[in-house]
């Protein structure tokens, strides 16, 4: 089975900016989340280019860590990962013609899956680094934007 990031975007605006808090699956559910959510990115725009605030929470069913072992999802990858739904930028998939990369190391922060072709593993911790792929991807957010 193949687990994805999500993100979101909600109506309800509580004037508060949460980043990394732990929520359960039932909790993102009740958002509009899925059962298959690592993190939840909750997002309030108004007007075309506005967001009045973003809530960014992690699912407490998965444990995770900072990177050193893929026993766990890292903690910084996440967030860098639901960070950039934030500027507007959506996933990224192993089908998609902007993925482009030789190996795991290359991997976009847009990466929507933890996991990368055949190999298996947690590819978390791989979404620290900002890569061309998202660089080119928030160039289009911001010319779109009117930026």
């Amino acid at each position: 089975m193949m687990w994805f990031i999500y993100a979101f975007t909600r109506r309800n605006k509580d004037n508060i900016n949460t980043i990394g808090s732990s929520v359960s699956i039932t909790t993102i559910m009740n958002m509009g989340g899925t059962s298959a959510a690592i993190a939840y990115n909750s997002l309030y725009v108004y007007g075309s280019r506005n967001i009045y605030y973003s809530d960014i929470v992690l699912c407490n069913s998965y444990s995770f860590g900072n990177g050193v072992s893929t026993q766990y999802y890292d903690y910084q990858g996440i967030l860098t990962h639901e960070l950039g739904h934030t500027l507007g930028l959506d996933d990224i998939y192993e089908s998609s013609t902007e993925l482009c990369v030789d190996t795991i190391n290359e991997l976009p922060t847009m990466y929507g899956s933890v996991k990368y072709k055949s190999a298996g593993v947690n590819v978390s911790m791989f979404l620290r680094t900002i890569e061309q792929g998202d660089v080119d991807g928030l160039a289009v957010v911001l010319e779109k934007s009117g930026f």
